[in-house]
């Protein structure tokens, strides 16, 4: 993630998230702007999302290891493992909901990233 450029409508810039362009569009986070002025400047419901509401829309509803797919693991009816990395997965996006977006790029962060080259 990177803030880039004075002319976004986000005072200070743009957010730049590493991901394909299109689901950030779907999700209203970013405009995507195509062409030669293009970008993907934040839109307001980006700048007020929390990264955990972000986190699980692009990672989905999902477990962190798959147990179930194509080569099921013998240990999936009585696995702790399973339960376990399940309750992490929640804890971190707990955890995440509380830090929104828009702090990300606060100072002395936003500093340190509009120094990028």
């Amino acid at each position: 993630m990177a803030v880039a450029g004075a002319d976004g409508p986000w005072p200070g810039g743009r957010l730049h998230l590493r991901l394909d362009r299109e689901p950030r569009a779907e999700r209203g986070v970013v405009d995507a702007r195509r062409g030669r002025h293009g970008g993907s400047p934040i839109t307001e419901l980006g700048r007020d999302a929390f990264v955990g509401w972000l986190v699980r829309r692009l990672e989905g509803e999902g477990e962190v290891v798959e147990c179930d797919g194509a080569h099921p693991c013998p240990l999936r009816t009585g696995c702790l493992l399973r339960s376990a990395l399940s309750r992490a997965q929640e804890a971190v996006f707990t955890s995440l909901d509380t830090v929104a977006i828009e702090e990300l790029t606060r100072n002395p962060t936003r500093t340190v990233l509009l120094a990028l080259p």
